[in-house]
């Protein structure tokens, strides 16, 4: 059984203390968006003096001694009822979500200029307002597509949410000590050697198929600034609506995966954006394909045993 532990750091990093008697810990992390953490304690316990300050202290959750979530106090949600142990819930989510509340307040324009640095911009002119610097630092960069862009009070998360859902958009994460890193594309192809399989390893599936938005057919239309991107040539323009056709003629396909605890792989094998290989055969469901990983969810029992859910959609 892996251990884990719940341990409080303010925004200089420096470590507060750990919550010892907690319970119901849960945690999630999305691909190019945020996760969130949650947990128990109990409303006489005299951590809840010391270890919480929303917006202001930060939760970092160990497994064997290793980070493997992190983010910002958000919420507490008690309630109080007569002979009943009464517990105070905490909620957390991942740094990126700090995003949420930062905006590019002046018109700003790009003409031209790599995804990853129009980003790249917004945050670094958000950091320079007085007190603004959250400690968002950048790591390697590598080189994406050039856009045409103009921004006024924007909201930054929504900014690189909406930059990574274009097509042959950036993908983007934010490790545990506030590094934002920005790629072409995040995960590795493990659909050769790691398979989730019905009854063998997984024990409950919810299947969605979204056909609710077909086309066969497409036109893009190059323009200016605004609602209509700039396309420079004839063949960029049938390059876009055909990508359009591929990704809209077919039924979305998205899977939600329950793993049975203490089976392979374990947590921390699979990570946002690999590619994993998917097996079920019931009823109407013949499956055997590759599977995009999209976001990941963590239960802990009481015993410690992992509950590990998955969020993957086809490719």
């Amino acid at each position: 059984m892996a251990n884990y532990s719940i341990v409080v750091k303010d925004k200089n990093g420096d470590t507060l203390g750990e919550f010892i008697n907690w319970t119901r810990l849960q945690f999630s992390d999305k691909l190019n968006n945020y996760g969130e953490c949650s947990f128990a304690v109990p409303v006489t316990s005299n951590e809840l003096l010391t270890l919480t300050a929303l917006r202001r202290y930060e939760v970092y959750i160990y497994r064997n001694n290793s980070i493997v979530w992190a983010g910002e106090q958000v919420a507490r949600n008690g309630t109080l009822q007569a002979n009943s142990p009464n517990m105070l819930t905490i909620l957390c989510r991942t740094f990126f979500e700090m995003f949420n509340s930062r905006y590019q307040r002046d018109f700003v324009r790009f003409d031209q200029i790599d995804e990853g640095i129009i980003l790249k911009t917004l945050v670094d002119n958000s950091q320079a307002e007085t007190d603004g610097n959250f400690g968002f630092t950048f790591g390697d960069y590598e080189t994406g597509v050039l856009r045409d862009r103009e921004y006024s009070n924007q909201n930054i998360m929504e900014a690189f949410i909406n930059m990574s859902n274009l097509i042959n958009g950036l993908d983007f994460y934010i490790t545990h000590d506030k590094e934002i890193n920005i790629v072409p594309f995040k995960g590795v192809d493990q659909s050769k050697q790691t398979i989730l399989e019905w009854k063998t390893n997984m024990h409950e599936i919810g299947v969605v198929e979204d056909f609710s938005s077909p086309a066969n057919e497409v036109f893009v239309l190059g323009a200016g600034f605004g609602s209509a991107q700039a396309v420079g040539t004839q063949s960029n323009l049938e390059a876009k609506a055909e990508a359009v056709v591929r990704k809209y003629k077919q039924p979305l396909l998205s899977l939600k995966i329950s793993q049975m605890p203490n089976t392979t792989p374990g947590f921390g094998t699979i990570s946002l954006g690999d590619t994993i290989r998917v097996r079920i055969n019931e009823g109407i469901y013949n499956i055997n394909n590759r599977f995009r990983v999209y976001g990941y969810d963590v239960k802990i029992g009481e015993d410690n045993e992992e509950f590990i859910s998955y969020l993957v959609g086809s490719i």
